[in-house]
């Protein structure tokens, strides 16, 4: 994809380009985004949140089906098309326009943060997936300690928000009806003395 950033595409003209595009791109109504390599930490954290996910829901009957950092969510709302680093459908999928590749109704949705991205998943990352009606979980989870947060939308305007410090921690996931084991979450992450250090103080 050469220099999609130097001009406005709409959403199909992105899909277009995504398709024969050996990166991943995010769209910012009309502008296309280069996403930023992720590390093995990064890329197991986001596996393992897919895997707890899959585990929590078949313990109640496969109510809700765990997806992974490939399939993008579409908000028509903003014009925006995201790739998050996990999520949970919990109800028929609806996609955008009946592509398998693009979902419009996740349930919860999980960011693992990264020093480039931290302040836009915390800020108009979230705002964009509150305008989706089924979005009603979204957890953020830190790579270089053990810190989840999760904010939970009890109605339209009030968000439950929790938080887990240390791996002997659990987290509630409200809309799968469980809490979380933070080792299981970092389950293959090795944190430095120094991570300690910033939990303890």
């Amino acid at each position: 994809m050469a220099d999609p950033a130097l001009k406005q595409y709409t959403f199909l003209e992105y899909l277009e380009l995504e398709e024969h595009s050996e990166e991943r791109h995010e769209y910012h109504n009309g502008f296309i985004k280069a996403m930023s390599g992720g590390t093995l930490d990064h890329s197991t954290i986001s596996s393992n949140m897919v895997a707890c996910i899959r585990e929590e829901s078949m313990k109640q009957g496969g109510k809700c089906r765990p997806a992974n950092g490939d399939l993008k969510i579409y908000i028509e709302a903003v014009n925006r098309g995201f790739y998050p680093d996990a999520m949970a459908i919990c109800n028929d999928a609806e996609f955008y326009l009946g592509r398998k590749d693009i979902i419009t109704n996740p349930t919860l949705i999980v960011e693992v943060l990264s020093k480039s991205t931290e302040s836009f998943d915390r800020g108009k990352k979230f705002r964009y997936y509150q305008k989706l009606p089924s979005f009603k979980e979204y957890i953020l989870v830190s790579q270089d300690q053990p810190v989840v947060e999760g904010f939970y939308r009890e109605d339209e305007s009030l968000w439950r928000i929790s938080n887990a410090v240390g791996l002997d921690k659990s987290i509630p996931f409200y809309s799968l009806g469980c809490e979380v084991k933070l080792k299981d979450i970092y389950a293959f992450i090795n944190f430095s003395g120094d991570a300690q250090m910033k939990l303890d103080l």
